[in-house]
């Protein structure tokens, strides 16, 4: 018994429709992630300046690992379904996927894992775990290397449209992609940079006021009262411990369990190792979130430029002209004139329009004989020649 054709043919429109629509879920599920994630990371840093409950900054820091794991998932799918096709490198250059693979990956396997996998494993109790003024520099960098999550914002520019321009979609992309680049690249070099030659930071000035201010004033005598007047006179200063003993707490263990967390706090050793202060660094991871807040700022405005100044102005001044000359050469019937704009005249786009509009069209107007299909009017060899003309 022979199979119906027409069958066939439904079965494969329906499995099709559905491949498009599985397809188009995915895109749309993509630029939510992407202004999701873009939000995350303005809450988190929001989160740090002002010092959230640690159980907040946890599931913000959870929330980042799932959102980079999505990207990463994503990036290797895109990634391999362009090998399959022998189109790698259409992807990674034509596709922006080196921006999937940059904000994706990376900042997966340097940022957000091992961040959720510390916080894991990591011990809430101030008072028996500590931190180094060391790993502050690590965290500045991770946390300048967030800043690599706004180029997954610039994926959102493939859904932008400005007259149904190409051209416009394109080259709006390509000039903000590098605006944002160039930012964000100088950023991590200046953080790389800085660490490398030694560049002193507010860890490091913090750290040498600190130990030169606690030196002059712990010794082996050093009592209560003294301890007290000290911790009045530096509010960063959680602890004083001595021989395992806490000889002063600025709060109870259920207040630091609940605001503090690992990377809140250092200490510092005194007297042989018998003393240790520990110090509040959650006015340094601040003042770091609010440097990131104005990185962010900075970049948004740079896209919001880019979309709302530079967009318009290029549709206006070529793509919308470009699309109007387009439309009168192939259009039957379609005689609209470019608007010359007189700051904009000696451009060669307007000046081309200009041709268009004082020798094109008339040139149109007075031949009624165009072709069955419409495609384009006839005129002779001087009519190309004036038409070309920019007297």
């Amino acid at each position: 018994m022979s199979q119906d054709p027409t069958n066939k043919t439904t079965t494969n429109s329906i499995t099709t429709s559905s491949v498009k629509r599985g397809v188009a879920f995915f895109e749309n599920l993509v630029v939510v992630a992407i202004v999701l994630v873009l939000i995350h990371t303005l809450v988190e840093d929001i989160a740090n300046m002002f010092s959230w409950s640690w159980t907040s900054r946890q599931i913000l820091i959870y929330s980042g690992f799932l959102f980079d794991l999505f990207f990463s998932i994503e990036f290797l799918l895109r990634f391999f379904n362009s090998l399959f096709r022998g189109k790698v490198l259409h992807y990674l250059r034509d596709e922006r996927g080196w921006v999937d693979f940059v904000a994706s990956i990376p900042l997966l396997v340097f940022n957000s894992a091992p961040a959720a996998l510390s916080v894991y494993l990591g011990v809430s109790n101030i008072a028996t775990a500590a931190g180094t003024f060391g790993a502050l520099k690590v965290v500045k960098a991770i946390r300048i290397a967030r800043v690599l999550r706004l180029l997954r914002f610039l994926k959102i520019f493939r859904h932008i449209k400005h007259v149904d321009s190409a051209m416009a979609q394109r080259h709006l992309s390509r000039i903000a992609t590098t605006s944002v680049t160039i930012v964000i690249l100088s950023l991590v070099s200046f953080s790389l940079f800085s660490n490398l030659l030694a560049f002193p930071d507010l860890g490091d000035t913090f750290e040498e006021y600190t130990v030169e201010a606690l030196n002059s004033r712990v010794d082996a005598n050093l009592d209560i009262e003294r301890i007290e007047e000290l911790a009045s006179l530096r509010p960063d200063i959680l602890i004083f411990r001595r021989g395992g003993e806490i000889l002063f707490s600025r709060y109870d263990n259920a207040y630091f369990s609940r605001y503090y967390g690992p990377s809140d706090y250092t200490y510092l050793t005194f007297e042989n190792g018998n003393t240790e202060v520990f110090i509040d660094l959650r006015p340094i991871l601040a003042h770091n979130a609010a440097a990131d807040l104005l990185h962010f700022t900075i970049i948004i405005l740079i896209i919001l430029a880019c979309l709302f100044i530079y967009g318009p102005h290029f549709a206006s001044t070529i793509s919308d002209p470009i699309q109007i000359m387009r439309r009168g050469l192939g259009e039957k019937g379609y005689s609209l004139q470019v608007l010359i704009q007189s700051r904009y005249k000696d451009d060669e786009t307007f000046s081309l329009a200009q041709s268009y509009n004082e020798n094109f069209l008339p040139i149109k107007d007075r031949h009624s004989g165009e072709t069955e299909g419409g495609s384009i009017v006839e005129f002779d060899f001087e009519d190309v020649k004036k038409f070309l003309d920019r007297e």
